[in-house]
């Protein structure tokens, strides 16, 4: 006779982002606490989530300021070389073909994904952004404890990181994107966001 015992699965936790939003540190971090999704499953969309890992997931959509993002994928470039960008491409479904329209139109889908996590109704979502998460910002950190079920994380800015670009980042970044304002309209439309599921 066979007995099949099954264990409950401690809730994973999903770090998904638009790519260079600070998530492999966040990763990084939060990998020693709770049971997380790997690299680089952290571009994969709801649905492909779900089919991956399961419904018992809790995910943090990490964001950061859209000029930001392109930025720090241009200076990889310089930093890392074509096969890095071919490879960031293909990580968030994306033809490296179309790299030369970087500034004009929303070819790494970050619109998408974002989208895709705002609508779907599989998962609860805390939106957090890198800037309120990588200097300190309170209440994002508080509900980012919240939403893991962590007394406290110690998240700061961590100028040697090994996943951080050359290039100076500001907050005047100054970009000419001719595509971002839909998305960073949302982006900035709150601190932090809690998605929770209709049941």
């Amino acid at each position: 006779m066979y007995f099949i015992i099954k264990f409950r699965q401690k809730t994973k936790f999903a770090v998904i982002t638009i790519g260079r939003s600070g998530s492999s540190e966040l990763i990084y971090k939060l990998s020693s606490n709770v049971n997380i999704v790997p690299k680089p499953d952290n571009h994969l969309y709801p649905e492909r989530l779900f089919e991956k890992y399961g419904k018992d997931i809790k995910v943090i959509f990490l964001t950061r300021n859209i000029a930001e993002v392109i930025q720090s994928i241009l200076q990889r470039k310089i930093d890392k070389g074509t096969i890095w960008v071919e490879q960031h491409y293909k990580n968030l479904n994306s033809d490296f073909v179309n790299f030369s329209k970087i500034l004009e139109e929303d070819i790494l889908n970050f619109e998408n994904l974002y989208d895709a996590y705002n609508d779907q109704n599989i998962f609860n979502v805390l939106f957090i952004k890198y800037e309120n998460l990588y200097f300190n910002h309170k209440e994002t950190i508080d509900a980012l404890c919240k939403f893991t079920n962590l007394d406290n994380l110690e998240i700061i800015y961590n100028k040697k990181n090994k996943w951080r670009g050359e290039y100076a980042s500001t907050k005047d970044t100054k970009l000419n994107l001719m595509w971002d304002k839909s998305l960073q309209e949302q982006i900035d439309s709150y601190d932090f966001k809690l998605k929770k599921i209709k049941k």
